[in-house]
């Protein structure tokens, strides 16, 4: 993308390209048994979802946004709202405040995948083999 800008525009300008508003349907399926406990993330798979690239400043990194609301100055200038030196707030702030000590993070890791274990037993082969059978 920004060699394509600097190439039809001369620079890498800030702004905003719409993908696609209706979405586009994923290819892959949710498993059954998570169907009924996430009918949104569902109706999103078969439907899809808006996408933009956007570019907050001149120069500045080009994020792929998407959007469970249709994408359009609207919602850009809410979001651009909490927009800083090309950068999120939000995501800086989650980014500050997500340090966990590796230890500390797979002890919570497998305490988590035992409950899972424990109380769905159907969805012990998307444990069993790591993430493969997810992506």
């Amino acid at each position: 993308l920004d060699a394509y800008l600097r190439r039809t525009y001369g620079e890498e300008r800030a702004g905003y390209y719409v993908i696609t508003q209706g979405g586009k349907p994923i290819s892959h399926r949710m498993p059954k048994v998570l169907r009924k406990y996430f009918p949104t993330v569902e109706g999103y798979i078969e439907r899809g979802v808006p996408m933009a690239y956007i570019r907050t400043m001149r120069g500045g990194v080009i994020y792929l946004l998407q959007s469970n609301r249709e994408i359009n100055d609207e919602l850009l200038s809410e979001i651009l709202w909490h927009e800083s030196n090309g950068y999120f707030r939000p995501l800086q702030r989650a980014h500050e405040g997500v340090k966990i000590e590796k230890k500390a993070f797979e002890a919570e890791l497998r305490a988590l995948l035992n409950i899972i274990k424990a109380e769905s037993p159907e969805l012990r082969v998307f444990l069993k083999y790591g993430r493969s059978p997810l992506e």
